[in-house]
């Protein structure tokens, strides 16, 4: 059950029990391992209803507990592979680096009953499989796109798909922020291009937009799941929303209607003016 495949399992026919005495141990005093072993205990607590806490060791911990650590000696793992072994009597999860350990924590939970995953508290017994998981991937780049030029999505919603690509183990989320059907990101010199080029969308429905704050807090709320925001904005064409917000980015000087259709449209900046560079320098500042 564990996606993706890892390089290697080698079960030993036991189980690891979950229990109102279990905590979660990180190796030393980082505050990025911490933040991992707290990122855990939020999403096991709801359900399973233990009380999980996060506590710092540089010792292995006793019985019943799950130890996370850093070895940096394993090269085959690299920057986002781990180890995570499970007997009887301790989880251990050891990985080169944080987004390592970040990547073997979905397996742990990949590893419980799916209903650990519930928001409600659930019945237990919460028994992983004894064994020896090994896991590092085979693509540097793992990454989704979402479109959110031709069809709005709130940020809320963006931050839920990153939670998917995290359990997943995929690294980077590609956002479309501008094409012929909208502008989706503030630009504060150029205030119209979200203010009229970002209401609209595919099939004409409301549209929307990104403040920078907004924008940042994405950036930050992927970040702290080991996974890279890459932005794109079309430039010079595929630009009917901000030639529809400023006619001066027009050769004729006049203004499109805004575009709500589905096919890739051939508008285009007008290279030939001064205003244009302008313009480019400054959402690319900005």
């Amino acid at each position: 059950n564990i996606i993706p495949k890892p390089v290697s399992v080698v079960a030993t026919g036991s189980a690891f029990d979950l229990t109102d005495q279990t905590d979660i141990y990180v190796q030393g005093e980082s505050a990025e391992l911490k933040q991992i072993g707290q990122f855990l205990a939020d999403k096991l607590n709801p359900s399973t209803g233990l009380g999980i806490e996060v506590k710092t060791s540089t010792e292995i911990p006793g019985p019943g507990n799950i130890f996370l650590s850093l070895s940096g000696d394993d090269s085959e793992l690299g920057d986002e592979g781990y180890e995570l072994t499970i007997t009887d009597k301790l989880v251990s999860l050891v990985a080169n680096k944080p987004a390592g350990l970040f990547k073997g924590i979905q397996t742990i939970r990949q590893v419980l009953p799916a209903k650990v995953e519930l928001a409600s508290e659930q019945k237990g017994p919460w028994k992983m499989a004894t064994g020896v998981i090994r896991d590092y991937p085979a693509y540097g780049y793992r990454g989704s796109m979402l479109d959110v030029a031709r069809h709005f999505f709130e940020v809320e919603e963006v931050k839920s798909l990153i939670d998917e690509l995290a359990y997943y183990k995929m690294n980077a989320l590609h956002m479309h922020l501008s094409d012929d059907q909208g502008w989706r990101i503030e630009i504060k010199s150029w205030p119209n291009l979200t203010a009229h080029g970002g209401k609209t969308e595919v099939g004409g429905g409301e549209g929307g937009y990104y403040s920078q704050e907004q924008y940042a807090d994405i950036v930050k709320y992927a970040q702290d799941r080991y996974i890279t925001i890459v932005p794109e904005i079309d430039m010079p064409g595929h630009t009917n929303a901000a030639l529809a917000s400023y006619p001066e980015l027009n050769c004729d000087g006049k203004a499109p209607e805004l575009y709500t259709g589905t096919e890739v449209g051939f508008s285009s900046l007008c290279i030939n003016k001064e205003v244009t560079y302008k313009f480019v320098d400054d959402v690319i500042r900005e």
